[in-house]
């Protein structure tokens, strides 16, 4: 038998961890990565593809990746509001599978992909988010299947802002539900 007095230290202990918990908890999701003051949709004019064949077409790279939490935001051309008139986020990923590729890439190597989103801070010292259209950037640690264009400087940009870029880790984006399965049908994860 546990004696009253270590029992009541035991529950203060508990109930001492349980708020620290809470705290921790409460901090980090007040300081999260997605508190922005403002988001900025920027509408864009890009080809519109309608199936994966037409994808791989105009891609110069189609790989399987897993995101890694490294990446970068590049800010440029600030206007008078401190808003960015050219952004955009360099990711790094890890290639799990090539299926096509105009250079040498092997599975193993990192990349980096030029996702057309960024986060910056405006001239009031806000924190605020910027995409084109309503693009959704990849998250550490998913997998994805990539159609991309090769950019002059090296890294790689998603075909149709968010078209060539089909996340397997959560289910099918339902904006882009029937190109989303043509694709992964047809480059299935062997």
């Amino acid at each position: 038998m546990i004696s009253k007095s270590i029992r009541t230290y035991l529950l203060l202990l508990l109930a001492l961890i349980l708020c620290i918990i809470a705290v921790v908890y409460y901090q980090t999701k007040s300081t999260s990565s997605k508190a922005f003051a403002n988001v900025y949709h920027v509408e864009s004019d890009h080809k519109v593809y309608g199936n994966s064949g037409e994808l791989a077409a105009d891609a110069d790279l189609i790989v399987r990746v897993k995101a890694t939490a490294s990446s970068r935001n590049v800010n440029q051309q600030m206007d008078e509001n401190g808003v960015p008139l050219w952004f955009w986020t360099e990711t790094e990923v890890e290639v799990t599978k090539v299926y096509k590729s105009n250079e040498k890439i092997e599975k193993g190597q990192k990349i980096t992909l030029y996702e057309p989103y960024s986060i910056f801070e405006d001239s009031k010292k806000s924190r605020n988010q910027i995409m084109k259209d309503h693009y959704k950037p990849v998250n550490a640690g998913e997998k994805y299947l990539l159609f991309l264009k090769k950019h002059a400087d090296g890294g790689y940009m998603p075909l149709g802002v968010d078209q060539g870029k089909i996340n397997q880790s959560e289910p099918v984006d339902k904006d882009n539900a029937v190109l989303s399965e043509d694709a992964l049908n047809q480059y299935r994860d062997e």
